[in-house]
């Protein structure tokens, strides 16, 4: 008989597959899985541990996943960091919006709130995806608490042409075992074995009452009216304006989702580094986690000297 794999499964699993790619993992204990209430819903994360006096991080995901798509990275930065890798809203194990509203905006809201009850005072925000996006609205909000932000392959302004992750989730929507799911989800990277993909989707995905296979998150994300982007965009360039601090834009080798014109207006701020990892797509942290962790561990020893 086939049974579930537990929490520890799945994570010795991650541990497993980061060692296979070279990542130093010193400790491989599981993160604690911890939920605050921040107006009045509950918001998940993984707290990663670590003293009280080591600088903090909180980590954004991007649409449509979870806080998981950050164990690569927290495993090998753990031993220099208080990592917190949120679940968003609508997301993962965190409460869904009644109203069906998660704009940037609204998310930002609750990851301030977060920040606050959490009591951090200095801390480092990294974002991928719309996670970069949220994290660059939150950060005017900061102040002098934020010591540094990271935008993971962020896209800051509209596409001209749908990407890959938009086709994946606005497609088939349940699938009858976690092995079909994950063939599914492999057709959209060629990057990642299907055989292992099966594992880690377990974090984003949920089994239906009737046995069949369906995303972690609140269907209503597939729509467009549910992320509310009319003006948003011009409100990500007004806050990176008005950020201070340094600010890393680390960039995809490979089909990038941050057009040429929303490069060239970055490179025109002051603030702002770019860097680009190779033989990585959008999700560069779990394509290529060696180079990640390497340019982002480089950046953040800059910033304590």
């Amino acid at each position: 008989m086939v049974t579930d794999p537990s929490y520890e499964d799945l994570f010795a699993a991650a541990v497993g597959e980061a060692r296979r790619q070279g990542m130093l993992v010193e400790d491989a204990t599981a993160p604690r899985n911890a939920t605050s209430v921040v107006d009045g819903s509950r918001v998940h994360y993984l707290d990663w541990g670590g003293a009280e006096t080591s600088p903090a991080a909180v980590l954004l995901h991007g649409a449509w996943t979870t806080a998981h798509v950050w164990d690569f990275f927290s495993l090998e930065m753990r031993r220099r960091a208080r990592l917190y890798a949120v679940d968003f809203p609508g997301h993962g194990d965190s409460d869904w919006n009644a109203d069906g509203d998660y704009s940037r905006a609204r998310l930002a809201a609750k990851v301030v709130g977060l920040i606050d009850e959490l009591g951090l005072e200095s801390l480092v925000l990294i974002g991928h995806s719309l996670g970069g996006s949220v994290a660059t609205l939150v950060a005017p909000r900061l102040g002098s608490r934020l010591r540094a932000l990271v935008l993971v392959d962020s896209t800051l302004l509209p596409q001209a042409r749908p990407n890959a992750m938009a086709g994946l989730v606005n497609g088939q929507e349940t699938f009858p075992s976690i092995e079909e799911f994950a063939r599914h989800a492999a057709r959209f990277n060629a990057r990642r074995d299907p055989a292992r993909l099966a594992l880690s989707l377990r974090w984003n995905a949920r089994q239906l009452p009737d046995g069949n296979w369906t995303w972690k998150y609140d269907p209503r994300l597939r729509e467009r009216a549910a992320w509310r982007t009319s003006d948003e965009y011009e409100h990500l360039w007004t806050a990176l304006g008005e950020i201070t601090c340094p600010v890393l834009f680390v960039r995809a080798g490979e089909h990038s989702h941050l057009s040429e014109e929303a490069a060239e207006r970055l490179t025109r701020l002051p603030t702002v580094q770019m860097v680009t990892v190779p033989h990585a797509a959008h999700n560069v942290m779990g394509d290529n986690p060696h180079v990640f962790n390497r340019e982002v561990g480089e950046f953040l020893t800059r910033l304590e000297r």
